[in-house]
């Protein structure tokens, strides 16, 4: 990469600046062939062009409308940017508890994701096979890191679902017909 780079180099970040010109250069070469540049190039210009519309119509100052990958200063307005799930908080409890409450709601115990998808339990079984852990798994090690959930209650869960997941999965098979299907098998080092 230094022969490449050659002069350029002087410092730590002057030999940065030249490495990702130098691997850009190739990226460019690479994406030269007239098959990729017109799958590419439609899906580009229709990107950049709905994020300078979106710009427009948000009313962002000229000189940054068209630099699309530049955040925008709001020096006057002193705007802060608040995202949506910063401020909605997900209290699973609560959700229940209101869903009970206002619509007489009784949901499946042990199971509070997707509890209305007949396929799901196929998703859980997928993701156990492919990765050892359930979709569900997945998505309650989010809520963990959250701190809306328990590390033990979310392996319940957990465990619960490995030794239902098989069940589930043939009764649905079964009440679809598919008699000829055959459900690949968990490896047994992830239970």
């Amino acid at each position: 990469m230094r022969e490449k780079a050659g002069e350029y180099i002087e410092n730590t970040e002057d030999e940065y600046i030249s490495k990702t010109t130098v691997s850009g250069k190739k990226i460019i070469i690479n994406l030269r062939t007239v098959k990729k540049f017109f799958r590419i190039f439609p899906h580009a210009i229709n990107y950049y062009f709905l994020r300078v519309l979106q710009r427009i119509q948000m009313g962002i100052p000229k000189k940054y409308i068209f630099n699309i990958f530049n955040k925008v200063p709001f020096p006057k307005n002193k705007i802060k940017v608040i995202y949506f799930f910063d401020y909605i908080k997900y209290d699973l409890v609560k959700i229940i508890q209101t869903l009970e409450k206002e619509v007489k709601w009784k949901g499946p115990t042990n199971q509070e994701d997707r509890f209305d998808c007949l396929l799901h339990p196929f998703v859980n079984h997928v993701f156990l096979q492919s990765l050892g852990i359930s979709s569900d798994g997945y998505i309650s090690s989010n809520i963990i890191r959250n701190r809306n959930l328990r590390r033990n209650e979310a392996l319940l869960k957990e465990n619960h679902i490995r030794k239902t997941v098989e069940k589930e999965c043939r009764n649905i098979i079964n009440e679809l017909d598919l008699k000829d299907y055959k459900m690949p098998i968990i490896k047994k080092s992830y239970n």
